[in-house]
């Protein structure tokens, strides 16, 4: 599985911030989003590439807030993951480069188009948790994203450091 989670040591003892799920196949574009969401104030961050390990990580904790690509690999859609996280009251937008239109049930959801900026992000994370603000259950959140759950840390590597080896390429 590739189900990943970063939480950084004593963050979440402090009794603020949010968690966010991440649902993108690049895996890039799902590092920059951890970034700014984690410059924004998110202390835990759960990232999936497949709809499968979207759909347990929504199962396995609760998110204040989430962005799911809308196509993910192998012709996968979302909608599945939109359904749960729309039943749970959790707010979420969508990323996409495709330029199809969006399910009908879900006309009212955020859409940022893929290239977007960081500006357009960090406007759309506050529109998600800003006036709707209620912290997940982030103990919950640890447990389901721990490596006792056959979930593994990964290192955070500096954005500019992936930024200049994807320019090398």
């Amino acid at each position: 599985m590739s189900i990943q989670a970063i939480i950084p040591s004593g963050s979440l003892d402090k009794g603020q911030g949010f968690a966010i799920l991440i649902v993108e196949d690049q895996a890039l574009i799902a590092l920059e989003i951890e970034d700014a969401v984690r410059r924004n104030g998110a202390d835990v961050v759960g990232s999936a590439a497949r709809l499968s390990e979207a759909l347990t990580l929504i199962e396995m904790a609760s998110w204040d807030a989430a962005f799911l690509d809308m196509k993910l690999a192998d012709g996968e859609e979302v909608y599945p993951v939109a359904e749960q996280l729309q039943s749970k009251g959790v707010p979420f937008a969508f990323l996409t480069a495709w330029d199809g239109d969006v399910d009908a049930r879900y006309r009212d959801v955020p859409v940022l188009s893929k290239p977007f900026s960081l500006a357009e992000l960090e406007n759309c994370l506050q529109t998600l948790v800003g006036g709707r603000f209620k912290p997940a259950d982030r103990e919950a959140a640890r447990r389901a994203l721990s490596p006792d759950n056959t979930r593994r840390h990964l290192p955070r590597l500096p954005l500019q450091l992936i930024r200049q080896a994807t320019m090398q390429c």
